[in-house]
């Protein structure tokens, strides 16, 4: 049987602070994220992931039931972005390369998916893949001159931050339609909440949604799952995804997609919280990505758009991105903590573990770790950051465990040469 590697590479830079905890294949986008997309259409092939090293321990949490960085030669590989947004169509081209033949796609310079059959390119990847993770040129220069290439028109990946908002709307309706789950009602509906193209709704078991609710279809679908709670005075208009035991305490939220367990309030427009987020008071957040374990205080808000309308930029330490976007808000980290009133301006990037106080607005680019008020910034200490992570953990039932212990401290021993 045929084995399928969805792996992350080594160009990961433009991505902190959202892959800092996990691989890019983790990163919710839709109602699923890159490798549950990729494992709905090949889960009967052998399924195996690949990330950093020092990564495979806190991975191996949340996929106990495969294997993590090894690559079986025995038998032919297909070989998968995790940057990639599995789509139908991409599935087709996947499924049409030439039989037992070594190819590979290829969409505007970045690695898209290889099959490879050959035993010495097997043994070279095996190879690679057991030290570290390879960049997309490290790819193409070894796979190129092997395979039969094909370029590609078009594929969904995600190269930048901001392609996590261009493709949020069109994954959600993507993930939504191959569920199947058109209008279907199992959860709780009271009598006077207001459906607007209830065939594009679907409400999970256990799940209630209470007088006064409005789900607003007319614009993309909406996907609430088990056991999550919608108070009175909520307004959701989709596409929007809001996942397992979430409790939305009279929001409006658009077209986003919601982890597990989040307490949401205030507004949220064109964003991802990736799970276990708190956000249950009034405050604005749009175009924005936050990580797990993420509390937002009350009326804390980020800026999305800039004053004179110009395109945001984002700055890692000393780097900065030029992204071209009008819209664009914060990227937050893991285990972040926001305290009352915080403001964080256009196009920010909180590192992991950072705590920011006061109500002035903070600096665009926060390393991990940082503790304060704006222009008073010092380093979190760890021993305290660790207590308040534990503490936060066991209020949803997950436990902090020497692995998280390993992981966060290795980061904040790089802490100066991230986000600094």
């Amino acid at each position: 049987m045929t084995n399928l590697l969805v792996f992350e590479d080594s160009d990961n830079h433009p991505l902190n602070p959202i892959t800092a905890c996990r691989p890019i294949f983790d990163v919710l986008v839709g109602i699923a994220t890159p490798f549950e997309k990729i494992k709905s259409y090949f889960g009967h092939l052998n399924l195996s992931v690949a990330c950093r090293p020092a990564l495979k321990h806190l991975l191996r949490l949340r996929h106990s039931d495969i294997p993590i960085n090894q690559i079986n030669v025995g038998s032919p590989l297909l070989l998968i972005s995790g940057r990639v947004l599995m789509t139908p169509e991409l599935v087709a081209q996947i499924q049409n390369f030439p039989v037992d033949q070594d190819a590979m796609l290829v969409y505007d310079d970045a690695f898209v998916a290889a099959q490879i059959f050959s035993l010495d390119l097997l043994h070279q990847l095996k190879e690679k893949f057991e030290v570290e993770m390879p960049s997309h040129a490290f790819l193409l220069d070894l796979l190129r001159p092997r395979c039969v290439t094909q370029k590609v028109g078009e594929v969904r990946m995600l190269r930048t931050p901001w392609d996590l908002f261009a493709q949020l709307a069109d994954s959600i309706t993507t993930d939504f339609d191959k569920t199947h789950q058109f209008g279907v009602i199992k959860g709780d509906i009271l009598p006077f909440a207001a459906l607007y193209e209830e065939n594009r709704i679907y409400v999970g078991k256990y799940a209630r949604i209470e007088d006064f609710v409005v789900l607003d279809a007319r614009k993309g679908p909406i996907y609430i799952d088990e056991h999550t709670v919608v108070e009175s005075g909520s307004r959701l208009e989709g596409p929007l995804y809001i996942g397992k035991h979430c409790h939305i305490a009279g929001a409006r939220i658009k077209t986003s997609a919601i982890g597990d367990w989040c307490k949401l309030g205030g507004e949220i427009s064109m964003s991802i919280f990736q799970g276990y987020v708190n956000k249950s008071h009034d405050g604005f957040f749009g175009h924005s990505y936050l990580g797990e374990w993420v509390n937002v205080g009350a009326n804390s808000i980020t800026s999305n758009l800039k004053n004179n309308y110009s395109p945001v930029s984002l700055t890692f330490g000393k780097d900065t991105l030029q992204t071209g976007e009008t819209f664009l808000g914060s990227l937050i980290g893991d285990h972040v903590k926001l305290g009352i009133g915080t403001h964080l301006t256009t196009g920010s990037t909180i590192g992991v573990g950072a705590t920011l106080l006061g109500t002035t607005v903070h600096s665009a680019s926060v390393a991990p770790f940082t503790w304060g008020s704006s222009g008073t910034y010092t380093t979190h200490i760890f021993e305290k950051f660790t207590e308040t992570a534990q503490r936060m953990m066991t209020r949803r039932n997950q436990s902090w465990t020497p692995f998280h212990e390993d992981y966060f401290r290795l980061l904040f021993s790089q802490r100066e040469g991230s986000l600094s």
